[in-house]
């Protein structure tokens, strides 16, 4: 028998690794604390904790909320833990089970078990949802936020105190976490320029014949110092309105809003029968110097939205860059998955710092590019992504 201060602690790690969004680059991998709301004792009854479990399979369900669950795109792990205690009316061995609680005609799915002398003592314990039941946890978690989780007895009486669920998954930046830089008062918010009825970005107003751009940078907390990475995966999908002269969008990174400092914008453009895509550098105002272009010829249609991508890779003062553009299988739905890749993958590399990427530092800002050479802007940005690995 334990002193009843003894407190007994035993931990099970696990990973399980999903799919996100077919075809994405990832969103930056975030632990995400869900918030416990409510217990339950069966079938829908409202409890409070601490909760007796005694007789028969008596049960109780945790209910979390998940925060941001509206941007998850795909879950890299969940970590499960209930803390139960002795609640001193007996002697021999405690045995439980935690299980995934799904709602509808969903199964239960087995998470983690215990079975020992409890003593007096208490015990926290932690399990894994099996790569199998990934997918079903997410399915409850993306439907409304909500995670519930059920402690059962199987033998002995005992008391379930509190429950943790921590889950490290990958989430879509929220529009709003974007600040603008340049051109500020052209880039809204809003019901996307091609009228597929997507939520996004949206850049308008004119540039003349020396062009000009509009810039928003990843940025979610507004205040000094701004969020900077070095190597990173990004994507989103672009649309360019109707077609007039030249005028595209794409991806930022190594973005540095300091004098003399620049950054490498791969644009998308729609530019009648010589579309592209273009790697550059871009300074303080605005101005883009080309360092490789991929011809698309007249692939780029208006108002369908494209998969864009760009793999930064920095290491030992010198960047790779490899971009790529793909069609989705329904033109006008963001969402759906994409398919054929429009052209060739562009793919560069060079000296940070040194000949035309003076200017450029290993580390920077991340965000999109919209471009414009004598013409009137119209181009929308969603799904945006970001991996830092």
């Amino acid at each position: 028998m334990l002193n009843s201060t003894l407190v007994r602690w035993f931990l099970l790690t696990f990973t399980v690794l999903a799919v996100g969004l077919s075809g994405a680059a990832d969103a930056v991998a975030i632990p995400i604390v869900a918030n416990f709301t409510q217990a339950f004792r069966p079938p829908n009854t409202p409890a409070s904790l601490p909760a007796l479990l005694q007789g028969g399979a008596a049960s109780v369900t945790l209910q979390f909320h998940v925060p941001d669950f509206a941007q998850i795109v795909s879950i890299h792990s969940i970590e499960v833990s209930v803390d139960v205690l002795d609640d001193m009316g007996g002697i021999g061995a405690e045995s439980g089970v935690v299980r995934l609680s799904t709602t509808g005609t969903g199964p239960n799915l087995d998470i983690a078990s215990f079975n020992m002398e409890l003593a007096g003592g208490a015990l926290t314990f932690s399990g894994a949802v099996a790569p199998g039941d990934i997918a079903a946890a997410q399915e409850e978690i993306t439907d409304n936020g909500f995670f519930r989780i059920r402690v059962r007895r199987d033998t002995g009486d005992f008391l379930v105190t509190a429950g943790r669920i921590t889950i490290d998954a990958e989430l879509a930046p929220a529009l709003t976490d974007f600040r603008d830089v340049r051109r500020l008062n052209e880039i809204n918010i809003g019901p996307d320029l091609g009228g597929t009825d997507h939520r996004a970005l949206n850049f308008t107003g004119n540039a003349g014949a020396g062009g000009d751009t509009w810039i928003t940078v990843y940025d979610p907390a507004p205040n000094p110092p701004s969020v900077t990475v070095g190597s990173v995966s990004l994507s989103a999908d672009v649309l360019i309105h109707t077609f007039n002269n030249k005028k595209g969008a794409g991806l930022l990174a190594l973005y540095n809003e300091a004098p003399s400092k620049k950054g490498l914008a791969l644009t998308l453009y729609s530019a009648g029968n010589t579309d592209s895509l273009v790697l550059a550098t871009v300074d303080q105002a605005g101005k883009l110097v080309t360092l490789k272009t991929v011809s698309l010829g007249a692939s780029i249609a208006e108002n369908a939205w494209y998969r864009v991508s760009m793999e930064v890779t920095v290491d030992a003062g010198l960047v790779d860059v490899i971009g790529t553009v793909f069609r989705h299988q329904t033109p006008t739905d963001p969402d759906s998955p994409p398919t054929t890749q429009v052209g060739l993958s562009l793919t560069f590399s060079g000296t940070l710092g040194a000949g035309a990427l003076v200017g450029v530092d290993a580390t920077g800002e991340v965000g999109i590019l919209v471009a414009a050479v004598n013409a009137a802007n119209s181009s929308s940005v969603t799904s945006i992504l970001i991996d830092q690995p």
